[in-house]
């Protein structure tokens, strides 16, 4: 079988040399731009008492030295410990490396992993004698290479591990390892309604049935403007753990993934079996590729706002329609299993006609679920919410009143009703007439009932009349919903903020001073005698006129002087002073607030864009008020994290824009894709990429010439001609 996939260009991310803790006894270790420990290692390397600044990779080899390692709690994702010929024991502490790779050790006699640790490789260690893994249970790939005196291996909680290999059967079996997975298999993560007890070993079935089932629901629910699961019928979906350093979408999220969701399309050509990568992202456990395929699923079938089924609602309909694919719906519901009934009766995937007969049903829930179900007739919807409004359970007659499709003259009926739960969900039910629901606040304002009176205080169209007696409440969380409140009268707001900014309680003080409402004398009369967290409040507040931001910029607490940074309203020459702030315990996050701020005049950006901080560069490159010259130094920063930023900021300067679409990293070039002020030289570079993804993403752009458009509808992939097409259309 031929893999047919668009290599990912792996991060070039920045490494220089840094300096880490000094062992006891020994000299100064350093690590390399290529990430390997140098220095004079001793014999027992304990990163326990070491004291860190770098992050991420290591590689730990060519020393005759060490005969011990202990790996830290999380301080390293991915470890090479290679060459090492006096290495006696490894064991990572805590939640170790999520990938280990350890090769050519030949007197290594065990190792040892805590938990957390995904993908090993044990390889060329003629005297490994233990490998104990019991407790990763998270641990996915297990490779074990020339181990010939292995005498214990403990993997009795890796129910993540389909199989071990490098060993040859009559091995495993000596080390009783088929049994340890099997029983490790059985081990539920996650339950789902429809797969109670589901292992991981189920997945695959799942996410088989999942696509079965997409096929029969494309036929059900055609979807006219997806033109790509018209074109790409019934592709599959599954998962699998990265190899260590590999990249993967993130959907713009930055997060680490550990495993990768994939839909692929097979085709055949001549003898061979070709898959094609319709779709690829970062999942962070196996059980979340259903969630993904369940999302796309539901994605393709065109349904909208209250149509749209749950993930346990699509697999329910899923499940019954593969077990009997020639059955209606209306038999489904033949059944005495009250449960099933009533889940049928909610999913939106049903047929009217089925509803229909469910709404004759025996159970009063079962009878609201239909009425509560949007693809019920409306008719049927009111004359069961008519009916239900006779039964005396409270839960259901408020059900009753929140429903989008119960009628007038039952929320009048139920209005009547003295329960406060009751007449807050008819006052909050978008269908309420204005007269009722004047009247159910006039009501609820004399309730007595914390739940009414905040709800009437912070109701925008609450009669002016009634806020006087509100004002009058003890309960604090009803002057809060006045002064929150921009529908109330600005006198009732600003009395609500003067009696609160008066409280004790510090933490009403602070609701004060960050409401947007609170008026600027209001936030002056706080500053006296406030503490830092209030300050801070202040100074974040858009409100807080420009000499009090002036005051509190000299601060001598860094908290006070960051929410200044934070402020849009603070002068430029105020950002400009703290654009140099080198605070040793907050300077670096004020300047970087102050990066981000739309008001930062271009003085302190011309200052900030040298910060060797690159976070402060990278709120730059997101700042929408950036100007075009500093985009174009930051569109050649060292950190991709920079230039990714730059590339997504729909601000950045076309000649920007020019630079980045040169990049050596694909996630950078792929955001220039995208911005719809990328060139038309830009786009049309860009269009003959070998990612896929970004010759997708430049056939979506509106920016894309036409003449680009056409060469782009004779691609190789599938979805980057039907974007294409997408944008000619």
């Amino acid at each position: 079988m031929v893999t047919k996939k668009a290599a990912a260009q792996t991060l070039k991310e920045d490494t220089v040399e840094l300096e880490v803790g000094k062992p006891q006894g020994k000299g100064k270790l350093s690590i390399s731009a290529k990430s390997a420990l140098i220095g004079d290692i001793p014999a027992i390397l304990d990163f326990r008492e070491m004291t860190f600044k770098h992050k991420g990779e290591i590689r730990i080899s060519g020393s005759d030295s060490v005969e011990y390692i202990h790996l830290p709690d999380g301080e390293f994702f991915n470890v090479v410990i290679a060459d090492l010929p006096n290495l006696k024991e490894i064991y990572a502490h805590g939640s170790g490396p999520t990938w280990l790779d350890c090769q050519n050790l030949p007197n290594l006699s065990k190792l040892a992993v805590d938990r957390g640790i995904r993908w090993l490789n044990v390889a060329q260690v003629s005297n490994l004698t233990d490998i104990d893994v019991g407790n990763c249970e998270h641990l996915g790939h297990l490779s074990i290479h020339h181990a010939p005196l292995l005498s214990r291996v403990n993997i009795e909680r890796c129910r993540l591990l389909p199989s071990i290999q490098g060993m040859r059967t009559e091995d495993q079996d000596r080390l009783n390892l088929t049994k340890q997975m099997e029983t490790a298999q059985t081990l539920s993560k996650r339950d789902f309604t429809t797969y109670p007890g589901m292992t991981c070993t189920d997945i695959e079935l799942v996410l088989g049935n999942i696509r079965r089932g997409a096929e029969l629901l494309q036929k059900l629910f055609p979807n006219e403007d997806d033109e790509i699961d018209a074109l790409n019928a019934s592709p599959s979906y599954g998962y699998r753990l990265l190899q260590p350093g590999e990249k993967v979408y993130t959907g713009g999220t930055g997060e680490s993934y550990c495993y990768a969701f994939e839909v692929t399309s097979q085709e055949s050509k001549g003898k061979r079996l070709i898959v094609n990568i319709l779709e690829e992202r970062g999942i962070h456990e196996p059980e979340n590729a259903i969630g993904e395929a369940i999302r796309r699923v539901i994605s393709g079938l065109g349904l909208t706002g209250d149509m749209v089924p749950s993930e346990e609602q699509l697999l329910t309909f899923i499940n019954l329609r593969l077990s009997a694919p020639e059955s209606d719906t209306v038999s489904w519901i033949e059944t005495d299993d009250v449960a099933l009934r009533l889940a049928l009766a909610a999913n939106p995937l049903m047929s009217k006609s089925a509803l229909e007969q469910l709404a004759n049903d025996q159970e009063p829930k079962i009878r609201l679920a239909v009425a509560e179900n949007p693809v019920s007739e409306l008719q049927v919807r009111r004359r069961l919410l008519h009916g239900l409004t006779k039964e005396n359970d409270p839960a259901t007659r408020i059900r009753i009143a929140r429903s989008a499709a119960v009628a007038t003259e039952d929320l009048e009926i139920l209005s009547k009703d003295s329960n406060v739960e009751m007449l807050c969900a008819i006052a909050e039910n978008p269908g309420c007439p204005g007269t009722l629901r004047a009247a159910v606040l006039e009501t609820l304002a004399t309730c007595g009932e914390s739940i009414g009176l905040r709800l009437v205080a912070s109701s925008s169209d609450a009669p002016e009349h009634l806020f006087p007696l509100l004002l009058a409440s003890t309960d604090q969380h009803v002057i809060v919903a006045i002064a929150e409140n921009i529908g109330a009268p600005e006198s009732a707001r600003s009395a609500a903020l003067e009696q609160l900014a008066k409280s004790d309680d510090p933490k009403i003080k602070q609701s004060v001073a960050r409401n947007k409402l609170t008026p600027p004398e209001v936030l002056d009369s706080l500053i006296v005698g406030a503490d830092v967290e209030l300050l801070y409040a202040i100074a974040k507040n858009p409100l807080t006129n420009a000499s009090a931001l002036e005051h509190l910029a000299s601060n001598s607490e860094w908290q006070v002087r960051l929410g200044v940074a934070d402020n849009p309203g603070t002068p430029p020459a105020v950002l400009l002073a703290l654009a140099k702030d080198m605070d040793a315990r907050g300077g670096e996050s004020i300047r970087r607030s102050v990066a981000a701020n739309p008001a930062v005049p271009v003085g302190a950006l011309k200052i900030l864009v040298k910060e060797k901080d690159w976070f402060i560069r990278d709120a730059i490159a997101e700042n929408q008020s950036t100007p075009g010259s500093i985009f174009e130094i930051l569109a050649k920063d060292k950190k991709s994290s920079v230039r990714a930023h730059v590339a997504m900021n729909h601000a950045a300067s076309a000649a920007a824009l020019e630079i980045l679409s040169m990049d050596e990293v694909g996630n950078v070039k792929l955001y220039v894709a995208r911005n719809p002020n990328s060139t038309a030289a830009s786009l049309t570079r860009l269009a003959s990429d070998p990612y896929y993804a970004i010759r997708r993403d430049v056939a979506s752009n509106i920016s894309t010439p036409n003449s680009v458009l056409q060469l782009l509808l004779l691609d190789s992939q599938q979805e980057v001609r039907n974007a294409a097409q997408k944008s000619l259309g």
